[in-house]
């Protein structure tokens, strides 16, 4: 999944969610020396031809919100509020909080904060656990 970014013909694309798709031999014949992909909306669906520098992948926006402030971010982050609410709905929140190894870290995020996730971000071990219940990776 990736996030589109910096458009400007199409700036009400910015900040979506999408899936890079193969291109029909049509589009390929369409595309080609643009150097763009063809991406499809989560949301929608509908289908679009983009630079591959205004494409991030869900990591690199994890990244880019980590070297801003966290606090209060999912309030201005409409994109992590509904993930959060998936997160939630799933159970797979529940099994993170009540994992013996994740239960402290979980509380203090809770007592002090999304500022408290800085601590355990650049953990790799911790996150690769966290990803692996999550199952992404």
């Amino acid at each position: 999944m990736v996030i589109i970014r910096g458009l400007k013909a199409k700036p009400e694309l910015n900040g979506k969610k999408a899936m890079v798709v193969p291109p029909t031999a049509e589009e390929r014949e369409t595309l080609k020396g643009t150097g763009r992909l063809i991406v499809r909306l989560i949301d929608s669906g509908e289908q679009f031809a983009v630079k591959p520098d205004n494409l991030k992948t869900t990591a690199e926006e994890a990244d880019a919100m980590m070297g801003s402030s966290l606090e209060d971010i999912s309030m201005y982050n409409p994109a992590i509020q509904s993930e959060a609410a998936k997160l939630r709905e799933s159970g797979k929140l529940d099994d993170l909080a009540n994992d013996p190894e994740l239960k402290p870290i979980f509380e203090d995020i809770k007592k002090n904060g999304m500022g408290a996730l800085e601590k355990y971000w650049n953990d790799d071990k911790l996150m690769a656990k966290i990803s692996k219940v999550m199952g992404t990776r």
